[in-house]
Order: structure tokens, then C-alpha cells, then sequence
């Protein structure tokens, strides 16, 4: 997979755990599967803009924030 969705998903940990909150309790939040939210965190998994929106407002993080890679 590409090394730009690992930065991703490592950054969506990061805020994840920042706000306490555990890979199921996000993945209710945006509506998936836990199973897919932790690929999404992996960097397995491509993710769709939608989702990401999604991730972006329960996280209450920006969507450039999660996207920057620096």
C-alpha cells in the first residue's frame, strides 16, 4: 500500500488516542466496521474522501491536519 495512507492512519491513531477513544468507538462514530477502521489505521485500506470527513468531525480535527505528513 502506499506509504501516504500508513502516514495517514498513523495520524489518525494519534488523534484517536489523543481524544481517548478506542478503534471501535471511532468506528461507530463514522458508521464502519471496527475491522475496517483498523485498516484504515494500518494503512491497509484505501479511504474515501467521505470517510475521512467523516473521521475528520468525530475527531474534531481538521482533514488538513490529519493529511499532514511533515
Amino acid at each position: 500500500m502506499r506509504e501516504e495512507f500508513k502516514k495517514l492512519g498513523k495520524n489518525i491513531r494519534y488523534y484517536r488516542e489523543k481524544k481517548g477513544l478506542s478503534v471501535c468507538d471511532l468506528a461507530k462514530l463514522i458508521g464502519k466496521r471496527e475491522r475496517i477502521m483498523s485498516e484504515i489505521e494500518s494503512g491497509t485500506r484505501i479511504i474515501q474522501l467521505k470517510t475521512l470527513e467523516k473521521i475528520s468531525i468525530a475527531l474534531n480535527t481538521p482533514m488538513d491536519t490529519l493529511l499532514d505528513f511533515d
